[in-house]
């Protein structure tokens, strides 16, 4: 965000880039959550049926493989925005004189 206002008025790609990380950003806590709250937690109970032979019992999402699936789209949705962030960027190189607030954020 600092970037984004300090230089934006000249590099205009650093707005779309603010956006985009904010983006990104939300998408990968809501997916971590997702992963930490429900497909790990159904995965130790699958391995601990397995180990005391025991019947897993039926999960509100049907299969393993719907969140699995899930989690795999969002994966490609998040390295879709990475790279649209990496063009922008010109794969993150900053500007020639950046300053060194602008290419720490590269």
């Amino acid at each position: 965000a600092r970037v984004a206002q300090v230089h934006g008025h000249h590099y205009t790609e650093l707005l779309e880039i603010e956006e985009l990380v904010k983006e990104v950003a939300g998408e990968l806590s809501a997916h971590c959550k997702k992963e930490e709250l429900i497909l790990f937690p159904f995965v130790r109970k699958m391995v601990k049926a397995k180990k005391e032979g025991t019947e897993l019992p039926e999960a509100h999402f049907g299969t393993v493989d719907n969140p699995i699936k899930m989690m795999e789209t969002e994966h490609e949705d998040a390295g879709e925005l990475l790279r649209r962030i990496a063009k922008l960027s010109n794969n993150y190189t900053p500007p020639q004189g950046a300053c060194n607030t602008y290419r720490a954020f590269y």
